[in-house]
């Protein structure tokens, strides 16, 4: 093929696309072999495809490879060709701005064959395949409620397993809403020095899944097959792990000789009444199998198809496992010595754990070198997303002069990347709310909870947003649900909670929240104390909190309202809020501060 009729574009993104997928994200070899003969096609190069290149440049054989005598290439081509096939076969190939791409492997030829077509959309799971143009429409005129998808789940199988495909909530709480009309001079943030992390093949976690069933049997109301599937999907929608689901695919474990981060093992059992169903879940972290979380639930059998008990009980586990903040991620931020595949992960988490500039520069470079490589995942763009709008709100203009452009690029290469990552489009709605794009942006969060119900940091993230624009008779039962999942709320949680007592007039559960915050523990738990502090009169925690949010983000006291707006607060409450944070005093200590 000519290289003038190659569209170089389409096919960059189809690699990046196939790359990111399942059958390639745990293959360092598969994804390095396709990688190598795409590259050289596009430089019109094909002629240097031979099974000795292949061998030494992409598969890292020594140089006195034959590959008459070695048939790795030879295999390793006919693991790439099915992995195409099932790829293609799956999503149809990859479409952008109404072209259709499907890249193949023609047995007896490692020069890979690109078929191009006009797009065909088609309905994934009930999912649109989206355009980049299309991204904006798609979900903004979707009517669809999560209720209507948790009805559909139900109908698909026992109404008990609703509660291993159910739940939502975390990452970014609030960001920006709007600009003032009015600029606000600000002092350039000057970041430290980043800390060089390591990046290896794999940058985000995986997590082998073992669903085992008792001898014993099981109680005649649970069904063993649709156990194992539902179990696999709710977990699986969590796009920042690699899920190695080992039944019945036991060679993926093997695959490259890779080894889990994480295993999960799910054992399903007889109660002792043999009426109820017993679930153990265990998970662990190799090499020394250390276990981090344990627990039994026990089902009920269908009483009149009531189901709730069993709902609420097992989604807040499976919530409380892999969602954003939750057991896996904790553990990664707090591990001092993680597998350095998990660097990356860590670095960047660590920001979103302790919010200060040190890790906020060490988690965005990896995050960019990350997503500079061909077969970054969509999870990561959504990263970069979140870290670009935390420049934007922090005012770390350092970064960039543009970054909610580059952040909702991100977005939307995101889902680009896939259309099914609830995570993507909760990036979108972090952007869409700093805009001040209110529509688009509860399309978003809907959109996203739809993706993933099981998520509950994407549930806490729609509630403080909900709080922040003083739609707090909307948000009561959003954040009840988020702060039922989240045993132990983020400090941003907390200070949306005490916001959203405040609104509604309870002063007093307010006041008692905030009697347990830490001002240093971030700028917003400073402000909450603020407002309580000024409330109660007690002048010496006032004192030290207003001194500590000064310190924390001095450019917040310059104008408190415009601060607020970035956080995601529509304009009449963000300058209810700030007045009265300059009648406690907020601006007169920070001129005492300055001179």
């Amino acid at each position: 093929m000519a290289k003038d009729k190659i569209d170089n574009t389409l096919v960059e993104l189809t690699l990046q696309d196939i790359l990111a997928s399942t059958g390639f994200l745990n293959s360092a070899q598969l994804s390095n072999f396709l990688s190598f003969i795409v590259n050289k096609t596009l430089d019109d190069k094909a002629d240097e495809i031979k099974g000795y290149t292949i061998g030494v440049d992409a598969l890292g054989r020594a140089e006195d490879f034959d590959p008459q005598t070695d048939p790795s290439v030879r295999v390793m081509a006919g693991r790439l060709r099915q992995a195409l096939e099932n790829y293609n076969n799956e999503k149809g190939g990859f479409t952008h701005n109404g072209k259709t791409l499907k890249i193949k492997l023609i047995k007896g030829s490692y020069v890979p064959k690109f078929e191009f077509s006009d797009a065909e959309f088609k309905n994934h799971d009930g999912l649109i395949a989206l355009q980049e143009n299309d991204i904006d429409n798609d979900f903004l005129n979707s009517d669809t409620k999560s209720q209507q998808h948790n009805d559909r789940l139900a109908a698909s199988g026992p109404k008990w397993m609703l509660g291993l495909l159910a739940a939502s909530i975390i990452v970014t709480a609030g960001l920006a809403f709007s600009y003032l009309n009015k600029p606000v001079t600000i002092a350039p943030t000057t970041l430290p020095p980043k800390q060089i992390i390591s990046l290896e093949d794999a940058v985000l976690p995986s997590i082998t899944l073992y669903t085992n069933y008792s001898d014993r049997g099981l109680p005649d109301w649970a069904m063993p097959d649709e156990i194992h599937s539902k179990t696999v999907l709710s977990f699986s929608r969590f796009n920042e792990y690699r899920l190695l689901d080992i039944q019945g695919e036991n060679d993926l474990i093997f695959m490259d000789q890779y080894i889990s981060d994480y295993y999960l093992s799910i054992l399903f059992a007889a109660a002792e009444n043999e009426t109820d169903l017993n679930v153990y879940i265990t998970l662990t972290r190799p090499p020394l199998s250390e276990v981090i979380y344990s627990e039994k639930l026990t089902f009920s059998p269908p009483i009149n198809g009531n189901e709730e008990h069993n709902i609420d009980h097992a989604f807040k586990n499976i919530s409380e496992i892999m969602s954003p903040y939750g057991v896996i991620h904790g553990d990664i931020a707090n591990n001092e010595s993680p597998p350095a595949r998990l660097d990356c992960i860590r670095a960047i988490y660590n920001y979103f754990y302790k919010e200060d500039l040190q890790t906020f520069a060490d988690g965005l470079d990896c995050a960019k070198r990350a997503t500079s490589r061909p077969n970054a995942s969509s999870s990561m763009y959504a990263m970069m997303t979140f870290l670009y709008v935390e420049a934007y709100r922090k005012q770390i203009i350092e970064v960039s002069n543009q970054p909610l452009k580059e952040a909702e690029f991100y977005a939307k290469k995101s889902i680009l990347l896939d259309p099914k990552n609830a995570r993507a489009y909760q990036a979108l709605f972090a952007v869409e709310k700093t805009l001040g794009n209110t529509d688009k942006a509860i399309a978003a969060s809907k959109k996203a909870i739809e993706l993933n119900p099981f998520d509950r940091d994407i549930l806490a993230d729609y509630a403080t947003y909900l709080i922040a624009v003083n739609q707090q008779e909307e948000a009561a039962p959003v954040l009840k649900q988020a702060l039922e999942l989240i045993p132990t709320p983020p400090a941003w949680l907390s200070f949306y909670n005490f916001i959203h007592l405040d609104q509604i007039g309870n002063h007093q559960d307010a006041d008692a929240l905030a009697t347990n915050f830490i001002a240093n523990d971030s700028p917003l738990i400073s402000i909450a104390v603020i407002l309580s502090a000024a409330r109660q009169g007690d002048k010496t925690r006032l004192k030290l909190a207003t001194e500590t949010l000064n310190k924390q983000q001095p450019n917040f006291a310059l104008n408190p309202t415009d601060a607020l707006l970035r956080h995601g607060f529509d304009k009449a409450l963000a300058e209810e809020l700030a007045t009265r944070l300059n009648e406690a005093g907020l601006a007169r200590v920070y001129s005492e501060i300055t001179n």
